[in-house]
């Protein structure tokens, strides 16, 4: 059976959509499957309910595929927006549980949970010589073949 999975990750803009759907899209490709990859923008202004579709093929496919196997809702109001979106067999992961087939996942708790680290973090860091803001950088790379 060939491989044709349309994954949409949907939220506000300035909730990460973007980066969570090219990071996606990179690590998929890197696998050696087809991705097609379109953005929906309702609003640059933070708020508006925005999206990133992932098209995920054994072969090319370029063209959209306008239903989601997979919603990624990051936000309510991205749940009941793109909801109409999910195939009767899809899966809805998202913060309040609303079907049998989803997975519920508290993204304001953790996100909440990652805001204190961090600053608790910040404050233990003192800055290093030589560098005034003691930012500390990680780098990650995929795994080469």
């Amino acid at each position: 059976m060939m491989v044709d999975l349309n994954v949409v990750i949907a939220g506000a803009a300035g909730e990460g959509v973007q980066t969570v759907g090219e990071v996606l899209a990179r690590a998929i490709a890197g696998h050696g499957y087809a991705v097609f990859a379109w953005q929906e923008f309702e609003s640059r202004i933070r708020g508006g309910q925005n999206s990133y579709s992932i098209r995920i093929s054994e072969k090319p496919a370029n063209a959209p595929a306008m239903r989601a196997d997979i919603l990624l809702a990051l936000n309510d109001g991205a749940a009941m927006k793109y909801g109409r979106l999910i195939q009767t067999d899809g899966i809805l992961i998202a913060e309040k549980k609303s079907r049998d087939r989803m997975i519920p996942i508290a993204f304001a708790d953790i996100d909440q949970k990652e805001r204190t680290a961090a600053s608790e973090h910040s404050a233990r860091v003192a800055p290093a010589k030589g560098s005034p803001s003691g930012r500390i950088t990680t780098t990650y790379s995929l795994p080469s073949e």
